[in-house]
């Protein structure tokens, strides 16, 4: 009786491990959750710090520094910032150029994790004017 016993609980553990599914079907998350009080946090992507550049006749060129990971930049200028240019990983710099213009620079930091791009908060600001055939001020 004990052997038969055993030989069934056997059978139900060789069973068990070939029909339970193994793999990416286990990693998917389920579960939900509340959070009552305190902070969430998934992680952040460190922000860069911005430098004027080189000033040119009728431009500004501002710099910043590499970010390891970045997938891209957006650069925003203008009034405020609110003109943006986005940029591929590796560049460190961005030439604002006009006739008579005037604003904000700060740059923001871009991860791309799989089909979700995560953005960093803001660099440090500048503020520029640029003038035609006048050299650009940066401060």
């Amino acid at each position: 009786m004990r052997r038969a016993a055993l030989a069934v609980v056997a059978a139900l553990v060789l069973l068990l491990a070939v029909a339970v599914p193994r793999g990416p079907a286990w990693a998917a998350w389920a579960d939900t959750a509340t959070v009552a009080t305190g902070a969430l946090s998934a992680g952040t992507i460190p922000t860069t710090t911005t430098s004027c550049g080189t000033l040119g006749v009728g431009s500004v060129t501002f710099t910043w520094t590499a970010v390891p990971g970045a997938t891209g930049y957006v650069a925003h200028f203008g009034a405020g910032g609110a003109s943006t240019q986005t940029l591929p990983a590796g560049t460190t710099q961005f030439q604002a150029t006009g006739v008579i213009t005037s604003g904000t620079f700060y740059v923001e930091v871009q991860r791309q994790f799989a089909a979700t791009t995560w953005t960093s908060v803001p660099s440090n600001s500048r503020t520029y004017t640029v003038v035609a055939l006048a050299v650009g001020v940066c401060l």
